[in-house]
């Protein structure tokens, strides 16, 4: 729920002004490591937000998702790309201690909202479901990486589920892939993230 001196809404209400508002004033540019994550590492956005700084190892190679945090209740190891290790260093505040969260979870559900809507997403136009983490399998599997290797970091047992549910090639090119993979941040523009002006 949205307090505030003017009125009370449900998140639910997303077209009340007071809400549009809000979203529009968010700065979300925190939010760049939870799409690098989804987008090169495939975590899901439920494991995203349990994530601390402990689990992920820049010397071993590898974000780790806790048993007790990933949704078949099994623990495993991510392998960290090097362009994620690029979006890692870029975004690891300078005073993140082991045990704080990588996703700021304050006001988490609005700001992405806020990202979402500036990315051009709408109720008629939706972000789809899982789709950083359905993107990550289908340009990993065009630019060559291995499909059991793949299929440990996406958590499957066996690569039946990943060969039949999650590699949507439509569209996908070597080429494309390979802009995928190169996507640093300093290749990409932040505008869309920030807050705007309001009246």
């Amino acid at each position: 729920r949205l307090v505030g001196s003017e009125m009370c809404i449900r998140d639910r209400d997303k077209t009340a002004p007071v809400y549009q508002r809000r979203v529009a004033a968010q700065d979300t540019t925190d939010l760049r490591l939870y799409v690098a994550l989804g987008a090169f590492a495939g975590i899901r956005p439920w494991e995203l937000t349990r994530l601390t700084w402990a689990d992920i190892s820049l010397e071993d190679g590898v974000v780790s998702v806790r048993a007790k945090h990933s949704k078949t209740g099994g623990a495993r190891h991510v392998t960290i790309y090097p362009v994620l290790q690029a979006w890692i260093h870029a975004c690891r505040p300078h005073n993140a201690g082991p045990d704080d969260p990588v996703i700021n979870p304050r006001d988490l559900k609005t700001r992405l909202f806020a990202l979402r809507t500036r990315a051009g997403y709408s109720p008629e136009n939706p972000w789809p479901h899982d789709c950083l983490r359905h993107s990550f399998a289908s340009y990993a599997m065009k630019a060559g990486h291995d499909l059991n290797q793949l299929s440990n970091d996406m958590g499957h047992v066996g690569t039946d589920l990943l060969k039949t549910r999650y590699l949507n090639m439509r569209g996908l090119t070597k080429e494309s892939a390979a802009r995928y993979w190169s996507m640093t941040p300093e290749s990409v523009s932040y505008t869309h993230l920030r807050a705007h002006e309001t009246d």
